[in-house]
């Protein structure tokens, strides 16, 4: 098999839904309409461009709106500090501009605080998503309603495993949208065996090149993964944008090398890279 050729057919109608792109705090290697253009070139349907700052769903609309291709940008909100952190208010603002996706908080958050000492403004604990007695927050249940009302899916960021755990069965019982971030990533990292336990309570799973890039997991783990849970539980995304590493195209193309190399399927890639990704735009990512 001729991998690379069959990694840019598969890429053709394809989405990534985690892209760092500038204007960012960070450096990165691409800019809002570097990305779009990019997916354009390479016949995929649309990118999600993420901030950990400030939401994103008005310039990817911007973009939108002056683009005469028919790739799309998507946006989306991380509730860290400089949007008040869980905050409602700030959540529904940025559905109505169009946001796609909101994460729960990421290099604020206390579990992504105390693991990496990350904080690019003031110094601070961190943000938990829990109460002193290790109950969810109320603000975290608006959240969560407002995410229903506007079918908008919510990711678990860089949240602990518990909070994680905690934050996805109030989804369910609320009715939202729920996706676990990247569990191959070192400050979120959570065992198969334990995604499982997530997946059986209708959350999808992220999975994500950059993982890969960075040697916090192997292809073959992450191949064997997709065997144990299920593509129809998965959806694959590069989180990519780094000034240091390669382009998002680049890295969504090595990623499905890397796993048809590891016998995962083109009809599995289908699902994880074109299906599962536009139900999530959608709202639509829980199983019922």
């Amino acid at each position: 098999m001729d991998y690379r050729s069959t990694a840019a057919h598969l890429l053709q109608g394809a989405y990534d839904l985690h892209v760092h792109a500038s204007p960012s705090h960070d450096a990165r290697s691409v800019t809002d309409w570097d990305v779009l253009m990019d997916a354009e070139k390479a016949g995929m349907a649309g990118v999600l461009i993420k901030n950990h700052y400030e939401p994103t769903g008005g310039r990817a609309e911007s973009v939108n709106h002056i683009f005469n291709g028919t790739a799309r940008l998507y946006g989306g909100i991380a509730l860290n500090l400089p949007v008040g952190g869980i905050n409602p208010y700030a959540v529904e603002s940025a559905v109505r501009l169009g946001a796609r996706m909101i994460w729960m908080p990421t290099w604020d958050a206390k579990n992504s605080i105390e693991r990496a000492g990350r904080g690019v403004f003031r110094p601070h604990p961190g943000i938990s998503v829990l109460d002193e007695s290790g109950n969810l927050i109320p603000s975290v249940y608006e959240v969560l309603e407002i995410a229903k009302q506007y079918q908008v899916c919510v990711s678990t960021g860089h949240l602990s495993f518990r909070e994680s755990w905690k934050v996805c069965r109030a989804g369910k019982e609320v009715g939202a949208q729920m996706i676990l971030t990247h569990p191959e990533y070192d400050h979120t990292r959570i065992s198969v065996e334990d995604q499982l336990l997530f997946v059986r309570e209708g959350v999808m799973i992220e999975k994500d090149w950059v993982d890969i890039a960075l040697r916090m997991a192997s292809v073959e783990d992450v191949a064997g993964s997709i065997r144990k849970i299920g593509a129809t539980h998965i959806y694959l995304a590069t989180d990519r944008g780094q000034a240091s590493g390669e382009k998002p195209v680049e890295g969504m193309l090595l990623f499905l090398e890397g796993l048809l190399r590891c016998g995962v399927t083109e009809e599995e890639l289908v699902v994880m890279i074109q299906e599962n990704p536009r139900n999530v735009l959608q709202g639509g990512c829980m199983k019922r």
